[in-house]
């Protein structure tokens, strides 16, 4: 079975009422599914290209919300979450970093996913939009369900604000350590 349709989502409703159909598959950078897709071995005959969904975006404004079409490279500049940037440089070399997205990092299968660790230390939260609306699971409790529930699109990442001592040792006051 190959690749018969490819269609342009232009937000995650859209994405998550087709990714429901029989026989579609989501896609986001493509580093992992478009070598699949050339070979002939994808198993889907639709891809839903999640590039126009509106996902490409890192917020901040006391947390860190990262849009799931966010690439590592951006993941790579974010001096606020030092543990997420240095796992995000650890990917690749700066072309896969470039194309690779934090929402495809999450969904590979072993020996990627090199986010997961750094976001379940960090108490991440993560936004899915599915057919019937969205909600806001802990990111721990995301991974435990996967694969068990209806089509859902991962939207974003959240990582709360950092508490606690900051890498010196001293108690964070004002988010900067001072």
């Amino acid at each position: 079975m190959g690749v018969r349709e490819y269609v342009l989502a232009t937000s995650a409703e859209e994405a998550a009422s087709l990714a429901g159909e029989p026989g579609t598959v989501l896609m986001g950078g493509g580093t992992l599914l478009m070598p699949q897709a050339t070979a002939g071995a994808l198993g889907a005959e639709r891809v839903v290209g999640l590039h126009a969904a509106g996902l490409d975006y890192v917020q901040r404004n006391g947390a860190t919300a990262s849009g799931a079409m966010s690439p590592l490279a951006t993941l790579a500049t974010l001096d606020e979450l030092p543990a997420l940037r240095s796992a995000a440089r650890g990917v690749g070399g700066w072309a896969l970093r470039n194309t690779a997205t934090l929402g495809g990092n999450l969904h590979a299968a072993a020996p990627y996913g090199d986010l997961a660790p750094v976001l379940l230390a960090l108490d991440a939260t993560v936004r899915l939009v599915g057919t019937g609306g969205e909600r806001t699971p802990a990111f721990a409790d995301w991974l435990t369900e996967e694969g068990d529930r209806r089509p859902e699109v991962l939207a974003e990442v959240d990582v709360p604000p950092p508490r606690g001592l900051t890498a010196r040792g001293l108690p964070l006051v004002d988010g900067r350590g001072h």
